[in-house]
């Protein structure tokens, strides 16, 4: 609710979504550094990442709707959403590979790379290209 409220103060949905992969990547490295050395303090920071790791959900549904427009939204909202199914299916086996190959440590800082090439794939120029187009197109 406050990603969604803070994208319409800025007037961006990947924009926040970005910010906040790389709050993900950063918390996720925090996880995996507190794993390392053993500290109880994992479990707070696993409850972090988790918290920060789900923030932006309703922003990504919203993005991929108003970025297909009203022609493609559906199909774009099925792929989005298939495509979150797959990765969520896939994340806990190899997650528990890696942590029972190389431990915890390893497979959480494994993990913080994949907001990151989130953060770094987030088209946020085409955002700003598709409301400049929709502005001109509207006359505004």
């Amino acid at each position: 609710m406050s990603a969604g409220h803070w994208s319409d103060l800025v007037g961006s949905r990947l924009a926040p979504m970005r910010l906040v992969a790389f709050a993900a990547c950063v918390s996720m490295l925090v996880v995996a550094l507190t794993a390392a050395i053993g500290v109880w303090l994992v479990v707070l920071a696993l409850a972090l990442a988790s918290i920060i790791s789900v923030a932006d959900n309703g922003l990504g549904v919203t993005a991929t709707a108003e970025l297909a427009g009203r022609a493609w939204s559906g199909r774009a909202l099925g792929v989005q959403n298939t495509m979150q199914n797959v990765a969520a299916f896939a994340t806990a086996p190899l997650v528990g590979l890696l942590a029972g190959s190389f431990g915890f440590a390893w497979a959480f800082a494994a993990v913080a790379v994949f907001p990151a090439l989130g953060a770094w794939l987030t088209p946020v120029n085409a955002e700003r290209r598709a409301h400049s187009l929709s502005d001109h197109a509207s006359g505004t």
